[in-house]
């Protein structure tokens, strides 16, 4: 920033000769060489104060012209300008080093400490005669505790800096929005947001973890019309979360809720999400959509739908399961029913398909065992026919007796019963 004052050492090393001490100086000297009070008036340098050995040493005023920024032009022809500063206070072997008031085109630029040339330690920079930072500065940079300034006075940051760039924990404001009311909260890095905060702009919200200005790892996002806590990559939902969308948030007014994985910002992977109306669905997702194995329920119509999407449209075999228990066992194509068989009804705790109500089955078909619907019909040596798995079951407890007759039976009697089987199967 104002690393061309070093040059004012450089530019007073000629005074070490008689000639030039002839030519530019005027004033007290010792042995030949400028010390005590003198003038120095060179063409970009101008010195008045303290001398010791030939070079500028106490309390002076210095006014010295740099190359501005800016040119001027005219029919193509650049021409030079020059920036005029002034320093008053004090100087240390040619160069300010010290306290001290710099001004920059009869304005006032900066007020604070010196080392070396370099503006180094606490210090007030100013423009158009207001103050625009204060704080510590390192090297003619802003670096560790400061507060930046707009040219009404209003805080813009205040925090830490490293190298003139916002570095550490620091809270930075957009006066168009708040005065008050810090736009980010956190820390940072090489000016980016980097680390836990809080970042509030005029449409959305952001709490969590940042790296290099995007928001990572778990955190929030909020807007308008969404909420969401859970996991981010580069400002992304990604990962698990609980994603809320509101057509009235004022209100509290919910259209859905999702909690479940996303990538890229789209429901993606295993999820459930609850509608407003109480429907919900739970199963997989792809791009936001509802994609393979999934169940809907229908809670006005008290039913639950258990078959296969594609991009949010019911395709392929499933079921309707109502909640008494009875149900149908469907096709769909590109979500228009196309096949609808019979009921279904909840066996105790397991669902046995059956495509008429219970109370149409005959008792013949239920096994004497186990009171449920027989899969593997079997007459043993008592006459009757049973299930199977139970009477197998039975007979691994060395219990021989029949349970309908109470006779002995003979385990080596297992006959199947195809009419039986023909007509479960017909069922």
């Amino acid at each position: 920033m104002f690393e061309f004052l070093s040059d004012l050492k450089v530019s007073y090393r000629s005074l070490k000769t008689h000639k030039q001490i002839k030519k530019y100086y005027v004033g007290e000297s010792v042995n030949g060489l400028p010390n005590g009070f003198g003038i120095c008036i060179k063409k970009y340098i101008k010195y008045t104060g303290e001398w010791v050995n030939g070079l500028p040493n106490g309390i002076g005023i210095s006014i010295f012209k740099n190359i501005s920024n800016n040119y001027l032009y005219y029919d193509n022809i650049s021409i030079l300008k020059y920036d005029v500063y002034k320093y008053e206070g004090e100087i240390r072997n040619g160069l300010l080093h010290g306290k001290g008031i710099l001004t920059k085109n009869n304005k006032l630029y900066y007020d604070g400490n010196f080392n070396d040339g370099y503006l180094t330690g606490n210090g007030k920079f100013y423009h158009n005669n207001k103050i625009i930072y204060k704080g510590e500065i390192l090297n003619s940079k802003f670096n560790g505790e400061g507060i930046l300034y707009n040219k009404n006075n209003y805080i813009i940051y205040s925090g830490n800096w490293k190298n003139g760039l916002k570095e550490g924990y620091g809270k930075n404001f957009n006066l168009a929005i708040s005065k008050t009311i810090p736009e980010y909260d956190g820390y940072w890095m090489n000016n980016l947001y980097h680390g836990t905060g809080t970042l509030i702009t005029k449409y959305y919200k952001r709490i969590g973890i940042f790296k290099f200005n995007q928001q990572t790892d778990e955190g929030i996002y909020e807007d308008e019309y969404i909420k969401y806590k859970g996991t981010f990559k580069n400002n992304l939902f990604d990962g698990e979360g609980n994603f809320s969308f509101y057509y009235d948030k004022k209100n509290n007014k919910i259209a859905f809720t999702y909690i479940g994985n996303f990538t890229n910002n789209k429901r993606n992977g295993d999820g459930f999400i609850q509608y407003n109306n109480n429907d919900t669905y739970t199963g997989n997702f792809c791009d936001g959509l509802k994609q393979d194995k999934g169940i809907y329920y229908d809670s006005k119509n008290n039913y639950s739908i258990d078959t296969i999407w594609n991009k949010d449209r019911k395709n392929g075999s499933g079921t309707i399961t109502y909640n008494d228990g009875t149900g149908f066992k469907c096709i769909w194509t590109n979500n228009k029913l196309i096949s609808k068989k019979r009921l279904m009804f909840y066996e105790g705790n397991n669902l046995e398909l059956t495509f008429i109500k219970k109370k149409e089955i005959l008792p013949e078909l239920y096994c004497p065992i186990s009171l449920e619907l027989m899969k593997d019909p079997i007459i043993c040596s008592d006459g009757h026919t049973y299930d199977k798995k139970s009477i197998t079951e039975l007979f691994k407890n060395k219990k021989f007796i029949s349970p309908t007759t109470r006779e002995k039976l003979d385990i080596n009697i297992l006959i199947p019963n195809y009419n039986i089987k023909k007509i479960i199967n017909n069922l």
